[in-house]
């Protein structure tokens, strides 16, 4: 395990970078304020009415398309999850391949938010609001861990100073030089 004193500049954001989008994510799944109208708010799993202070299940009125991209922002911010548990197998095991799983699940997690948001928008593309805004916010962190992990894993390979397993063996190049005189 990497005691915290050990951390980068580059590990530091990553846990940054995912912490704060894990948050965003919680909360734009959980808003009611996906979409703003003059005396309601529409939000993924609700549609409340301001004056009456009622919500009900907003799957009544939400077209299939809104549907699917509700599911595509709730699978990317499970992928979310997924992606902030491998970097914390990372910094346990120092595994390199944990760091690669953590890179291709940022860019899934992001891809089907923003696709999930995109969809969302054809059932309701006016009046959108905060909520909605967080979810893109979310993704466009996932897309940043993503391309920060990824030179991160560069330099560290590069330095040669991780295994890229648990398991790997060392191996050394000898080159031999021809004095031409």
């Amino acid at each position: 395990m990497i005691p915290f004193s050990a951390f980068t500049p580059r590990m530091w954001a990553a846990v940054i970078l995912a912490g704060l989008g894990v948050l965003l994510g919680i909360i734009s799944l959980a808003s009611t304020s996906w979409n703003d109208f003059t005396n309601s708010t529409l939000g993924l799993w609700k549609f409340c009415v301001v004056s009456a202070s009622t919500c009900v299940d907003s799957s009544l009125i939400l077209t299939d398309t809104m549907k699917a991209g509700r599911a595509l922002v709730l699978l990317g911010f499970l992928v979310w999850l997924v992606t902030l548990i491998l970097l914390i197998v990372y910094v346990i095991k120092m595994d390199l391949n944990m760091v690669l799983a953590a890179i291709i699940s940022g860019i899934v997690c992001a891809s089907l938010m923003l696709l999930g948001a995109i969809l969302w928008t054809t059932g309701v593309n006016i009046f959108l609001s905060w909520g909605y805004y967080l979810c893109y916010i979310s993704a466009i962190l996932a897309a940043a861990l993503s391309g920060n992990l990824y030179q991160m894993r560069k330099q560290l390979l590069t330095e040669g100073t991780i295994a890229t397993t648990s398991s790997s063996t060392v191996t050394t190049v000898h080159t031999q030089h021809a004095v031409v005189g």
